[in-house]
């Protein structure tokens, strides 16, 4: 791969440069590029040299700096090439056969290191910039700071900048605000690298002034997350590349593709893959609803946990079996060929191939569509009062909706909560037993014929603004939290002409999951399992996994 006839190099800096073979492309997934950041640091510390910084670029190759240390070049790139084919299990050769290395800076009359360092490091960011070579990231050995980059100074500058990080971490941008440790990380780098004020940042993640305070003096997540330096996250956490997404192979026809990952596809995935069964994951948010929950008290074995933390235990347990999935992209269009196959087309540009199908797409609670609702959503706006109605335990909530689920929402509240009260903009249309039931209790007050204009609050919920639509007039509640009860909307529309539905558009089961398509199966809130619960989606995720097991055998 290298070339053979190098002696060993001089002391100094050097930059060097190896480029792919037409064709191929080198570094696939956030996978590849910290399994190669591992071998190359390997490399070099048994070569006696330093990883001083290196640009990943994609479909290209790679460049490194790095101090020789009068070291054998040609052999370390050599190893490299090698070790990183074999982790690829490459059956033609990856890298073109020779790679180009010139010295940047070398040592004169006993310069510090440091001074160096820095000099080559200014030196590779002109031909960086005249060679159109991706900017470097700086490695673990290095001994200066990196160059400051311009600082976002507008609102627009700031979130261009945002959206290149976000490329360079693997983040769909959309979904930035969607997870918490992602959002904060990202909040971090607009405050290190743009002029904007912490109001300014506020409005850009849909956080308040004071949201953003908190987050950037709080310490933060010791846990490797997305939006952190690919070196940084090999080494604070060794089990890293055993537990970051496994690539999906467009080539590969796959036993199951499940479609969701909420706990009942995550949960499929878990028990197929243990029969022997190839898996791949659709998850365009991994954990579903489960992830924005604030609190989980409610899931067998875990007395407290946010649903964040719940998802990252869920993820976390497929990960550790090497199950592929691809996150952040959509799922375009599902079909069955002539031949019997399911089609999978993804935004991500690829089709993939499988003989059986898991549907766990979830659903979407309704939203009202007010101000307040999507910005205190997690701080007293809830859509579950089941999952997080004992966290407002003698409090004074809200109760938005006049159907069954909203009704029994309230009679479940009566009983833990200071009081309760419902607001809807009809009569209610709960079944009359239930109305009667709620029309006994002393701390239940309903609003009917009204509109709710507004969530109010900072940091949290602190009341919301009504008004009567008889008399027009308006006035302000105070209260701690917003349960919105208006029902789900199950996330099946891209199954139509697939798998029968019912007039609400939920995927039509048997007892087993089994739907009117042979060999495809469906689980969780999707289906018409009328308890949206977490541990009732898992198992029924379990159950579609046994079920599709039978089918399989069966099939041969």
């Amino acid at each position: 791969m290298a070339r053979q006839n190098r002696k060993k190099a001089e002391d100094g800096i050097y930059h060097i440069r190896q480029r792919s073979k037409k064709g191929c492309w080198v570094f696939r997934s956030v996978m590849d590029d910290a399994a190669f950041l591992r071998i190359v640091c390997e490399a070099v510390q048994r070569n006696g040299g330093a990883l001083l910084a290196y640009s990943l670029a994609g479909p290209k190759g790679y460049d490194l700096i790095l101090d020789a240390n009068g070291g054998d070049i040609s052999g370390l790139m050599k190893e490299i090439n090698i070790s990183y084919s074999h982790h690829r299990k490459a059956k033609e050769p990856i890298f073109k056969d020779r790679f180009v290395s010139h010295l940047l800076a070398q040592p004169r009359g006993g310069a510090p290191q440091e001074d160096l360092f820095c000099q080559a490091l200014d030196r590779w960011m002109v031909e960086a910039h005249e060679e159109g070579t991706p900017e470097f990231t700086t490695g673990p050995d290095a001994r200066c700071p990196a160059p400051r980059k311009k600082r976002g100074r507008t609102k627009q500058e700031a979130q261009s900048m945002l959206f290149e990080w976000a490329k360079g971490a693997g983040v769909a941008p959309l979904t930035i605000p969607l997870e918490k440790a992602v959002r904060n990380a990202a909040i971090r780098y607009l405050k290190a690298h743009s002029t904007l004020t912490l109001k300014e940042i506020g409005s850009l993640m849909g956080l308040s002034e004071s949201s953003i305070s908190k987050i950037l003096k709080a310490p933060p997540s010791k846990h490797p997350t997305k939006g952190t330096n690919l070196m940084t996250q090999v080494e604070q956490s060794p089990t890293l590349l055993q537990t970051m997404d496994q690539p999906m192979d467009p080539a590969t026809h796959y036993d199951c593709l499940i479609l969701g990952g909420g706990p009942a596809g995550l949960n499929a995935a878990l028990y197929l893959v243990r029969k022997g069964w190839t898996v791949g994951i659709f998850a365009s948010a991994v954990g579903g609803q489960v992830a924005s929950t604030s609190t989980v008290e409610n899931y067998l074995g875990t007395r407290e946990l946010t649903g964040a933390d719940l998802t990252a235990r869920f993820e976390d347990h497929v990960a550790s079996l090497n199950v592929p999935m691809i996150k952040y992209y959509s799922v375009t269009q599902v079909q069955k060929d002539e031949k019997g196959t399911f089609e999978v087309h993804c935004d991500d540009g690829n089709t993939y191939h499988s003989t059986s199908l898991i549907l766990a797409t979830g659903s979407s609670s309704r939203k009202l569509g007010v101000p307040g609702e999507q910005e205190l959503y997690g701080r007293g706006v809830t859509y579950c009062a089941i999952c997080d109605g004992p966290l407002y335990r003698g409090q004074d909530v809200v109760v938005a909706g006049g159907g069954n689920s909203a009704v029994e929402a309230a009679l479940d509240l009566s009983k833990i909560c200071n009081t309760v009260t419902m607001v809807h903009r009809s009569v209610l249309r709960a079944d009359r037993i239930l109305i009667d039931q709620l029309e006994r209790l002393p701390n239940v007050t309903v609003h009917l014929g009204t509109d709710l204009l507004s969530v109010d609050g900072e940091d949290g919920v602190e009341g919301i603004t009504i008004r009567d639509r008889q008399s027009q007039s308006v006035q302000s509640l105070p209260t701690r939290g917003v349960f919105v009860e208006i029902g789900y909307t199950p996330n099946s529309q891209l199954f139509e002409g697939l798998v029968a539905r019912n007039a609400q558009g939920e995927i039509l089961t048997d007892e087993n999951g089994q739907t009117s398509e042979p060999g495809v199966f469906a689980a969780g809130d999707v289906t018409t399992e009328r308890y949206k619960q977490i541990i009732i989606a898992a198992g029924a995720g379990a159950k579609a996994a046994l079920a599709l097991n039978d089918w399989l055998v069966t099939k041969g």
